[in-house]
């Protein structure tokens, strides 16, 4: 995917668009995007307006994208707290304390779940 376009009138925290960062794809969005999805500077929040989208995907098409960077925003989104494996820990961590709270008889080691 050379980039990704999101021209949404109502959106929470897409997780599309942080996949899209995660992968460094350039992004052209709505400004009505939740900041704290706005992780990687390659995200570019524009107000509807089409002629500004299509001059902004043009000089993106035309600079080229650069996937070298997909290590350096993967980083930013897992600073971020939004990497599946280690929000799956968190919760995994959190339900066993309430278990343990509540008086679950489960053992630490079965609170894994298998991958």
């Amino acid at each position: 995917m050379d980039i990704f376009i999101l021209p949404s009138l109502y959106e929470g925290a897409p997780l599309s668009l942080i996949e899209a960062q995660t992968n460094g794809i350039d992004s052209v969005v709505t400004k009505n995007i939740s900041k704290e999805v706005l992780i990687n500077p390659n995200v570019i929040p524009l107000e509807l307006n089409e002629e500004k989208w299509i001059k902004k995907v043009q000089e993106i098409l035309q600079r080229g994208t650069k996937i070298e960077r997909r290590e350096t925003f993967y980083k930013n989104i897992r600073n971020e707290k939004y990497d599946s494996k280690e929000t799956t820990e968190l919760f995994q961590e959190k339900y066993y304390d309430l278990g343990v709270k509540y008086g679950s008889t489960r053992d630490k080691k079965q609170r894994k779940f298998n991958n």
